[in-house]
């Protein structure tokens, strides 16, 4: 019995009770990461419904549909490694930097708030170059010449 009261003690540890919405980026939640994953999802493979068609998951894609999604699931990894990270690191910052203010229709950020929300976009974009690569071809020189000349 001592061992479900520590393992509920722990679990009701992590769960913090009346958030205030300020302060919403010092703790973890799931729900939060779920929307920050698909956003980012979104934004990795949104070009895949463009007019000029598929890139990630195009034939001419070096890499194959299953490294693809394996390493985007690394890059999610790697997020949530970084979300969590973060509700750890936030409360030792500066309160001008974790203090919010109204952005637009009640909607509140902080400075530390917008700069995670650059690093993930800036991490997306990384992401979208790497699983790009052109399948190499040799049509750039003819059977007679050989690239040394």
């Amino acid at each position: 019995m001592p061992v479900t009261r520590l393992i509920i003690w722990i679990v009701n540890a992590g769960v913090p009770r009346n958030i205030d919405p300020d302060e919403a980026l010092r703790y973890f939640s799931w729900a939060r990461f779920i929307i920050m994953a698909v956003i980012y999802t979104a934004f990795v493979f949104w070009l895949e419904f463009a007019k000029d068609g598929p890139f990630i998951f195009s034939p001419k894609n070096a890499r194959s549909r299953s490294y693809v999604l394996q390493a985007h699931a690394m890059f999610l990894t790697i997020l949530f490694c970084c979300f969590r990270i973060s509700t750890f690191i936030v409360p030792s910052l500066p309160f001008w930097m974790t203090d919010t203010f109204v952005i637009r229709r009640g909607n509140r950020a902080s400075i530390a708030d917008i700069f995670l929300g650059l690093a993930a976009l800036g991490m997306a974009y990384f992401e979208r170059k790497w699983l790009y690569r052109e399948l190499e071809s040799n049509f750039g020189t003819s059977e007679g010449q050989s690239s040394n000349e």
